[in-house]
């Protein structure tokens, strides 16, 4: 798995949790201090697009990554609903509103869809006062690294399978053997046989 920082990969090993989880925070605090002022340059470091949107609808904030995704300045972002603010197919449109799904159920909501070969998460996140911060990211990696991991362990399925029934077969075996060694005379011996051939 590879996780991009700012144009800078880190590959597979020790360092990849360590990274995801300083992401992950600096995600969290940048989009929870976005609308106040405090998490705007911190928004700009990550590559998820964060935009907050207020009781109506209308962006409020928005990180370079959304300013990217939309084609807009960020002073151009600011006070667009987000039909208006995003692309055509980003925005809510004629799909229902994650952001007032999120507001009208006090708690988050999120969805996944396809962008070009890419897939992304959007979560939104509701406040107290009615605003909504809406965060995504791009989870394609994650997808690639879970459809392997199911294609891992089908593959250990089929062998614990495999490795039961040959356990079985040799455990007939070993029975069978044991059967034909306590056969004292021909013909128990030839009764034993046919037993263990049925």
């Amino acid at each position: 798995e590879t996780l991009s920082f700012r144009g800078v990969e880190v590959e597979s090993g020790d360092a990849v949790e360590p990274v995801r989880s300083l992401l992950a925070e600096i995600a969290e605090v940048a989009s929870k201090g976005l609308a106040s002022g405090g998490g705007g340059e911190l928004a700009d470091l990550i590559d998820d697009v964060v935009i907050e949107f207020d009781s109506q609808c209308r962006v409020v904030a928005a990180n370079a990554a959304a300013c990217r995704l939309a084609g807009h300045s960020r002073q151009d972002m600011l006070g667009r609903s987000c039909s208006e603010a995003l692309p055509p197919g980003e925005g809510c449109g004629d799909r229902p509103c994650l952001a007032r799904r999120a507001r009208e159920q006090r708690h988050d909501a999120w969805l996944e869809r396809e962008r070009g070969d890419r897939s992304v998460q959007v979560l939104a996140t509701p406040r107290e006062d009615g605003s909504v911060v809406l965060r995504e990211a791009d989870v394609t990696n994650l997808r690639q690294v879970q459809r392997q991991l199911a294609r891992s362990l089908d593959s250990l399925e089929k062998a614990n399978t495999e490795l039961v029934a040959r356990a079985s077969c040799l455990e007939r075996v070993v029975q069978a053997s044991t059967e034909l060694k306590s056969a004292t005379t021909r013909e128990e011996l030839a009764d034993r046989v046919l037993r263990v051939l049925s």
